[in-house]
């Protein structure tokens, strides 16, 4: 399994999430069996975290594993951290970084007093040497995005970080998320060698022991720049099977479920001594429409199509509450994140659309013009039984409307190799995105055709212009206001009807308190402030 990028791809999602009550942020989604946290806590302990995969190497820039991702949050800080509603927060920067003007030179001020797990001291020069590593053409880096529109890094002082870029990266958040120690690694191999694999960082544990096929053992950093964590240890426990972490989470043998899918929902809800999270990911269901079908290139069928939905009632019929209904594309893990109300269906308006558009019922309730019925084919890729359940639940609600809907489902890897040539009328797909809102990949007119992310054939002047005075106005408040528009709109025009976005499905052990479950930055991120109930 491979973390989320920060620009959109292509989520064919094999498994379902299955969640009684919906998607929400913070640590009370749901209580099995009902039962209270105690609120005293206690320091020491450990925490045994499960996995299904085991990671090559820990080092984040030389390896995109969701396993390596949620530990470096252990082992490393960065300069910011996204909390899990996409507000970000100080991490080794002492405050949020003030942005110039025009965008382009970003100013840290960094903490005092922190210090690497062997003692070195941390400052400015490590952030800079963590940009040469990244950019050094020797390190085998996963991604250079951002990094590599950065025209310099200053350090005018031990504690003051100055990032100057040649053009407005408006993803500058989701850098250095990682810094490396500059006293370890300068003229080292960037690839090899025990770093790799036993890496000094400034997080808040350290790597204790790692038993190969079995776990990672981290214990508390003792020097760490927040206080010493509460929990003295944290097992990443590797188990390669879910059916096997399910048994050993109902057996008490470890503390965290995390990222299961539907099948092992019944089973988790079932123990009296877990509660289970559902967090909102990026995971976003829509429907596309080729804008170059003559069917949908008529308006007012697409707005008859998205009114003829219910999409709160798929939300929770289908996803059983995992889901939340979509507005737009914006995430609710982005600090972008709008919602602005779900268009509640309207059969009455939706058939009048139609009516205007000719569409009109002959010899019973379906649609006809000239002759022909109202049809089209709803392509779905194979893998994913929730998809489908919820793309006969939309022929139904079409039916009703008077349209005639083929269900036709394709290999999900040729449906992969062949979207961007839009050989589809309407497909039902997901996609993932990271934290910031630039979306020009996927609305701008330049991008459609040729392997463009276009795949609805969208062309409209004023989306073109504010995907880009999106991804280059320096202020996220401003921003903000232009991801808005943008999903105005996308309700008006309708190249795609957003559906849903799904949760991320953990579980805890009843009495760990702090564990918030975290899409963008991993579930250990705050592993620092955990604490076991007393006893």
């Amino acid at each position: 399994m491979r973390r989320f990028g920060r620009m959109w791809i292509l989520a064919l999602i094999l498994g379902g999430l299955l969640l009684a009550g919906g998607c929400s942020f913070g640590q009370n989604s749901e209580k099995a069996g009902g039962v209270a946290l105690p609120s005293a806590t206690r320091s020491g302990g450990q925490v045994v975290y499960a996995s299904l995969h085991e990671p090559a190497v820990l080092n984040p820039y030389l390896s995109d594993a969701v396993s390596v991702h949620e530990m470096s949050r252990l082992l490393f800080s960065g300069l910011v951290v996204s909390q899990p509603d996409g507000t970000l927060q100080p991490d080794l920067a002492r405050e949020l970084p003030t942005v110039s003007p025009d965008g382009l030179t970003v100013r840290y001020l960094l903490r005092t007093g922190v210090t690497w797990h062997d003692g070195a001291s941390f400052t400015a020069e490590d952030v800079r040497f963590t940009w040469e590593y990244i950019m050094n053409s020797k390190t085998q880096a996963i991604s250079r995005d951002g990094y590599d529109r950065i025209r310099a890094v200053e350090t005018p002082d031990p504690y003051t970080v100055v990032v100057k870029f040649r053009e407005i990266y408006p993803d500058w958040v989701s850098l250095f998320k990682t810094i490396l120690p500059k006293h370890l690694l300068a003229g080292a191999d960037p690839n090899k060698g025990a770093f790799q694999r036993n890496p000094i960082g400034t997080g808040p544990f350290r790597l204790q022991e790692w038993r190969m096929a079995d776990g990672l053992v981290f214990a508390a950093n003792e020097r760490y720049f927040r206080g010493k964590p509460k929990m003295d240890t944290i097992v990443y426990k590797i188990v390669p099977d879910e059916t096997l972490l399910i048994a050993q989470a109902k057996s008490g043998e470890v503390d965290i479920a995390p990222h299961f899918g539907n099948q092992a929902y019944d089973q988790m809800r079932s123990q009296t001594n877990f509660q289970v999270f559902a967090t909102p990911s990026p995971i976003w269901e829509q429907i596309t429409f080729n804008l170059d079908h003559p069917l949908f290139k008529d308006l007012r069928v697409r707005q008859a199509l998205a009114l003829g939905l219910d999409r709160n009632l798929l939300a929770q019929q289908v996803l059983k509450g995992t889901g939340v209904a979509a507005w737009a594309d914006q995430p609710a893990v982005s600090w972008a994140y709008v919602n602005e109300g779900i268009p509640p269906r309207d059969l009455k308006t939706a058939k009048e659309l139609l009516a205007q558009a000719g569409w009109l019922a002959q010899n019973g309730n379906m649609l006809q013009k000239e002759g022909k019925p109202l049809a089209f084919a709803l392509t779905v890729p194979s893998g994913n039984k929730q998809r489908e359940l919820a793309a006969q639940a939309i022929v139904q609600q079409w039916k009703e409307l008077g349209v005639s809907v083929q269900l036709q489902v394709v290999d999900a890897k040729n449906f992969e190799q062949t979207y961007r040539q839009r050989p589809f009328a309407a497909a039902f797909f997901a996609w993932v995105r990271g934290v910031d809102p630039d979306n020009r990949l996927y609305w701008h007119s330049r991008f459609i055709g040729q392997g463009g992310l276009n795949v609805a054939g969208w062309r409209n002047p004023q989306i073109d212009a504010l995907t880009i005075q999106g991804a280059t106005t320096p202020d996220m408040a401003a921003r903000k206001e232009i991801y808005k528009q943008i999903g105005a709109l996308m309700a008006t025009d309708v190249p795609v009807i957003p559906l849903y976005f799904r949760c991320q499905l953990d579980a805890s052990k009843n009495g760990l308190n702090g564990f918030k479950p975290n899409p963008a930055e991993g579930n250990l991120w705050n592993a620092w402030e955990w604490t076991w109930a007393a006893r």
